[in-house]
């Protein structure tokens, strides 16, 4: 998702409200995940003081099977047997993930979001007639003739804030900004590129690994607090491995978060065009956050740099470029877009 502060130097055209960013707002697929809260972790903790309890009033030849070393393999056998089960292969991108959010769940989850947002954001939703709404619009239009998106259906949610945001929930919803728009000063291109990134996002199930690992965590971290409190450590010492917890799980998220960009970033370029929209718009995007100053921080960061995005995009754009003239633009015959998902996965990292 791309994010983003309001840009002072901004101004509404005559006739069109537009409020300053309400708040910051993110997508499914790089919201922070919801963590064990404090009163959740606390009573794990007694759980497991409990456990010891119980285990010292079993016979001495029977203490082995509430012992930590038990309990601790049952549970890592647990969590090895769930994902080997929940690992499969996207059948757009042809990489193997670990989701254990069924689509169907998904988008019951994107149903909910989608609600919380309209109510957050619904004295600032644009009119249809609106012409930033026309452009979005047909662009979504182009965009949901691909293979790959042929079973969403688009609603555009146009907000008149300030926010260089946007993003595209599972379900289809899609909710842009006038502070992107404007910023990209309306070019029909650019804006193609950043809203198949958001499709992308969708198509290759960031959203779903995001949800997964973050469950993953939770589990590991709840099975540390019982065996903590089994162990008799002092509650005062889970409460540091606590804080030091949540410091690792953002180096472990951070990383997969910014490869997610970095294909989405790729992904969404060949899709848009597919799309018979120009991709040399697309490594200008990151380009003009880094013009505009939009402030960004590498380290433990959802999202790669303004740069390094336009570097890698650059990059890649002479492969867009052998293949960016499909027939139904006027050009040489255009490969199936499975071709090209799979063409740019083996260009990825570790791919």
């Amino acid at each position: 998702m791309l994010r983003g502060s309001a840009l002072r130097a901004m101004f509404a055209a005559p006739g069109r409200v537009v409020r300053p960013v309400m708040q910051p707002t993110r997508a499914l697929h790089t919201t922070t995940p919801t963590r064990n809260p404090f009163v959740v972790r606390f009573g794990l903790f007694l759980i497991g003081r409990g456990v010891q309890y119980v285990r010292e009033k079993l016979p001495q030849r029977a203490q082995w099977l509430l012992s930590p070393w038990t309990l601790g393999t049952g549970a890592g056998l647990l969590l090895l047997n769930a994902v080997h089960n929940t690992i499969d292969e996207n059948p757009i991108t042809g990489r193997r993930q670990i989701c254990m959010i069924p689509d169907e769940q998904m988008l019951e989850i994107s149903n909910q979001a989608e609600e919380e947002y309209l109510a957050q954001f619904s004295h600032d939703i644009a009119p249809s007639n609106q012409r930033e709404v026309r452009m979005a619009k047909r662009i979504l239009e182009r965009l949901g003739h691909n293979m790959a998106t042929r079973h969403m259906h688009f609603r555009l949610y146009y907000i008149n804030q300030r926010a260089t945001n946007a993003f595209v929930l599972p379900n289809g919803a899609v909710f842009l900004f006038h502070g992107l728009v404007e910023m990209l000063e309306a070019n029909e291109d650019a804006l193609a590129c950043v809203l198949s990134h958001e499709i992308c996002h969708v198509v290759a199930r960031h959203g779903q690994e995001k949800i997964t690992f973050a469950t993953i965590w939770n589990y590991v971290e709840a099975v540390a607090w019982v065996l903590g409190g089994l162990i008799g450590i002092p509650f005062v010492v889970p409460m540091i491995g606590g804080s030091v917890s949540d410091f690792c799980e953002e180096v472990v998220f951070a990383p997969h978060s910014r490869d997610n960009e970095r294909e989405a970033d790729k992904l969404g370029m060949y899709m848009a065009s597919e799309a018979c929209y120009n991709p040399r718009a697309a490594p200008q995007v990151w380009r003009r956050f880094q013009e505009k100053g939009i402030p960004h921080s590498d380290f433990a960061s959802t999202h790669p740099s303004h740069a390094e995005r336009e570097a890698n995009l650059q990059a890649e754009l002479e492969n867009v470029l052998l293949c960016s003239a499909p027939q139904h633009c006027g050009g040489s015959a255009w490969p199936s877009i499975g071709e090209l998902f799979h063409a740019i996965r083996r260009s990825l990292p570790g791919a």
